[in-house]
């Protein structure tokens, strides 16, 4: 339950609607100002978990939450007079892991959090008016494997048929022992409808030779088979799914 002299500072839902974080501080000043992080699994309409962040005299106000479509990605930032965070959760908020930031020459006005060609980025304002880009985060795909493989591989979706989501796994080789030449280190994963039109990138980036998985979710689209396709350099396959709802 929420104190009725809290203040609600950020909010963002997953696309299921069902899924959400939001945060927000109390005025009990002189004392301390209390800041909250609440979870709901049921569209807002209870928020049973909750996180206390700051009990101190000057807050860690949380400004932005977002969360990365067809994962289980979450971000928070947070502003303070002494300094200001951005928190990473690959477990739909079961825990929290600051990134690092250094902008301790400038107070921060404003902080933002955005996706942009496949990372995460944060952008904060200053007193001084000066806007700094934070160190861009990869997201939607994680390195699983660092040994090096000997040739290119897509492996098949799993679970297939999936309903609403389901993971894809594919290994980059080295160009030295790969069968097929990279160019510029350029690796993209799309996802095709049954006629041929694109409705998803997975992966558009320079990768390092490795095994990689990434998560596709198809709740925003209609039962049929799909098409996902690895290219990279000369290398290309193609595999089919069956999303089922």
């Amino acid at each position: 339950m929420i104190n009725p002299a809290s203040e609600l500072s950020a909010i963002e839902f997953s696309s299921n609607n069902l899924l959400g974080f939001k945060s927000c501080w109390v005025d009990t000043t002189p004392v301390s100002w209390p800041v909250y992080l609440y979870k709901t699994t049921d569209g807002g309409l209870s928020w049973p978990y909750c996180y206390l962040l700051s009990n101190a005299s000057f807050a860690e106000i949380v400004t932005n939450i977002r969360w990365i479509e067809g994962t289980t990605n979450w971000y928070y930032s947070t502003e303070t007079f002494s300094g200001n965070r951005i928190f990473k959760s690959t477990d739909n908020g079961e825990h929290w892991n600051p990134m690092v930031l250094n902008l301790i020459q400038d107070q921060v006005v404003c902080m933002s959090l955005v996706k942009k060609n496949n990372k995460v980025w944060g952008y904060a304002t200053t007193a001084n008016r000066l806007i700094f880009q934070l160190a861009g985060e990869s997201v939607g795909i994680n390195k699983i494997e660092s040994t090096i493989p000997l040739e290119y591989m897509l492996y098949q979706n799993y679970p297939n048929p999936f309903n609403p989501a389901t993971k894809i796994k594919f290994e980059i080789p080295s160009s030295e022992n790969g069968k097929w030449k990279m160019k510029n280190g350029l690796v993209t994963l799309v996802v095709y409808d049954a006629l041929g039109k694109e409705v998803a990138t997975l992966v558009n980036e320079k990768l390092q030779p490795g095994e990689y998985e990434t998560s596709f979710d198809g709740s925003k689209l209609s039962s049929g088979i799909y098409f996902y396709k690895l290219s990279a350099g000369d290398y290309q396959e193609t595999k089919r799914m069956v999303l089922i709802k």
